[in-house]
């Protein structure tokens, strides 16, 4: 069952994804892929890609994702392919987000189970959400926005 917090965004993404005529939907940092698999199953016309650098993570993803969706090793946007340039209508992420120094409040089971590099995103926690900010910007998203 995925995290509060993670079910919230899959909502978000399935509404964002069922807003556009030919949803193009990409989770990075996808982890199990628990909102490309959730995008995947509400919307059966949408075409869903899932991103992650540990190919651990992707083995779970591509069980996890219906047979029409895509699974890709890769660094944010870096791997991903071509064909996917200009044509993202929903980016959705939980990337790492925990402050290197501030890595002890965290729960043990967090650090225990969750590699270190699904958690900690640099000084302030934000080094990760920067680089897919900048990097959306470029030559992926589709720039539509839907309220």
């Amino acid at each position: 069952m995925p995290r509060q917090r993670t079910r919230l965004l899959a909502r978000a993404s399935v509404r964002l994804a069922r807003a556009q005529p030919a949803p193009v939907v990409l989770e990075l940092f996808c982890g199990v892929a628990p909102i490309a698999a959730i995008v995947a199953r509400a919307i059966p016309g949408a075409e869903v890609h899932a991103a992650d650098i540990d190919p651990a993570a992707l083995a779970h993803a591509r069980r996890n994702l219906p047979r029409a969706a895509s699974a890709h090793q890769a660094d944010r946007f870096d791997g991903l392919p071509a064909a996917l340039r200009g044509r993202l209508t929903v980016i959705a992420a939980v990337p790492p987000y925990v402050p290197a120094t501030e890595a002890h409040l965290m729960p043990r089971d967090d650090l225990v189970h969750e590699p270190a590099r699904a958690l900690i995103a640099g000084s302030d926690g934000l080094e990760q959400v920067r680089a897919v900010v900048d990097s959306a910007r470029r030559p992926y998203h589709t720039h539509r926005r839907v309220s």
